[in-house]
């Protein structure tokens, strides 16, 4: 007899329920996850997102100002496209769990977290710190900044709709849900390996620092004077491990232990400071968690994005502390009494800014780099096994009394914009702005380079949205591998994604080729005794 369904779980691994869900939908010639809408939908997507690209990138290339009154525009126009996407994918796809939504929710959240507020008047008498709702309107770096926005939110919009036209070839309605325990059984033992990874690379920072509570998240991000790459390694290895963890779990007592153990990783890393890898990795987790026929119910959906909005401003108020060691009762109960949703929102927005000034000096202070960012991402990518941990950019204007203007050109995106904005003395400390997903494209090719890639990003994640990934287990992990960093991409550059997910995928194949004769003995005794 098959197990009852959880209220978290509505197909873990039920053969019956399976093959109804898959009959259904291949009966309509797809091959989806979900039940798919009719190509009015793509229709409607295409035509709005294509407007909104046309009108946007008028305003940018003809250089028209919407005087004063721009926040209220960019939040009436932003509001009307964003309502239109939802309405179109979830007409198509029955879900608003998907990988092109959760780019789009972020993405919007640090490019006009700012900017659509103050449309709507919420921060009109408002200031924050250096920053207020006046300044900020006053800005036409800004302005533009909020266009680029849109032009990008349009340009998803195109590629993932183009990806919706493309029909998908019928296949077999499968038997016994097979192939779906198969898929969930990788999942779980990849998490297997890169959590031993993760293991290791933690317990190699402490042989090497010691006890990590003598230290802040500063002192982590500064180098601590120590080789902290298997922190690094640790970082990008135990969020994913526990995503697929928690996706590979099948029976109802595991699926709670491997929640419960998620639940207490996530506080932990959200408590030493770094936000953005424990609630991308977060949003990730449940997206897969959908993807693979399970739910989340809308409360505690409803919840979980309130908790996440009080956090980023409880949190910041915690990395302030000297040492992790002094974080107590008190010191969390007073982050929480004082944190503010509307300060988060601007904590988050700030990214509008940042594009801002990529927008101020490109071309006419640094000129474009034409894809030199990307190659510089793919150097980086290549393990450093060497003894000893490379300088790095920082060391090496440590070095030097100062550098040359074509020298500050050729650094990193995010390292150029806070060598620029911060000057030698901050940077060499370890301070810095960030970066954005849209500068990067724009700082190598300029308008067109935004175009470009978001028509392109929009139709990869949607053809990601529409791959049942319990039938493809290879794409289910690297989507796992993947998602995590391509979120933290909104607010960073290029080599953000490209990094951890060529580091997982060579630990991945270690632990593929280094157990699979454990795989295969497995499978032939469980073929032997059924």
């Amino acid at each position: 007899m098959p197990e009852k369904n959880s209220h978290f779980d509505r197909s873990p691994n039920i053969s019956a329920e399976y093959a109804a869900r898959e009959s259904a939908r291949t009966s309509h010639g797809r091959n989806t996850a979900v039940a798919p809408g009719n190509s009015v939908s793509a229709v409607l997507l295409f035509s709005v997102s294509t407007l909104l690209v046309i009108i946007s990138s008028f305003i940018v290339v003809g250089d028209i100002s919407m005087s004063r009154n721009w926040p209220v525009w960019i939040a009436i126009v932003c509001v009307f496209w964003l309502s239109v996407y939802v309405t179109c994918s979830y007409t198509y796809f029955r879900s608003v769990y998907l990988f092109t939504s959760s780019f789009i929710l972020l993405l919007f959240f640090y490019h006009l977290g700012v900017t659509v507020p103050i449309g709507f008047g919420f921060y009109e008498d408002r200031s924050w710190g250096r920053f207020s709702a006046e300044t900020w309107s006053r800005s036409i770096w800004n302005e533009k900044a909020a266009w680029y926005t849109l032009i990008a939110f349009g340009c998803i919009g195109v590629g993932f709709s183009l990806s919706l036209f493309r029909s998908e070839n019928k296949r077999p309605v499968l038997s016994e849900g097979q192939n779906s325990k198969d898929t969930l059984s990788t999942c779980r033992w990849v998490g297997m390996g890169l959590m031993v990874v993760s293991v290791m690379m933690l317990a190699y920072t402490i042989s090497i620092i010691g006890n990590p509570l003598n230290y802040s998240r500063f002192d982590f991000f500064s180098g601590v004077g120590a080789d902290l790459r298997g922190w690094g390694i640790f970082l990008m290895a135990f969020p994913v491990s526990c995503i697929l963890l928690v996706v590979g779990a099948q029976s109802a007592p595991e699926r709670y232990m491997v929640l419960g153990f998620a639940g207490v990783a996530f506080i932990v890393v959200l408590l030493s400071g770094y936000r953005g890898v424990a609630m991308n990795a977060a949003l990730a987790g449940a997206i897969l968690w959908v993807k693979v026929g399970r739910r989340i119910p809308p409360l505690l959906a409803i919840a979980g994005l309130f908790f996440v909005l009080v956090a980023i401003a409880a949190v910041a108020e915690l990395r302030q502390v000297d040492r992790y060691s002094e974080i107590n009762q008190k010191k969390l109960e007073s982050a929480v009494e004082g944190a503010d949703i509307g300060y988060s929102l601007i904590q988050m927005g700030q990214s509008g800014g940042v594009l801002g000034h990529v927008l101020r000096l490109v071309p006419d202070k640094y000129p474009y780099r034409y894809g030199t960012t990307y190659l510089q991402a793919i150097g980086s990518s290549i393990p450093n096994f060497g003894l000893e941990m490379a300088l790095g950019t920082r060391g090496e204007v440590k070095q030097q009394s100062s550098f040359s203007r074509s020298t500050v050109a050729s650094l990193p995106p995010d390292e150029w914009l806070s060598y620029e904005l911060l000057g030698r003395e901050r940077f060499i400390m370890g301070h810095g702005v960030g970066f954005s997903a849209i500068g990067e494209p724009y700082l190598n090719f300029g308008y067109p380079g935004v175009v470009v890639f978001f028509v392109l990003l929009g139709y990869l994640l949607g053809r990601l949205d529409k791959c049942d990934l319990l039938q493809h287990p290879r794409t289910l992990v690297f989507a796992a591998l993947m998602l995590p960093s391509l979120l933290l991409l909104t607010r960073n550059q290029f080599s953000t994604l490209t990094k951890p997910v060529v580091f997982l995928l060579i630990f991945v194949l270690i632990w593929h080729f280094g157990t699979g004769f454990l795989r295969s003995r497995r499978r032939h005794v469980r073929g032997s005794t059924s």
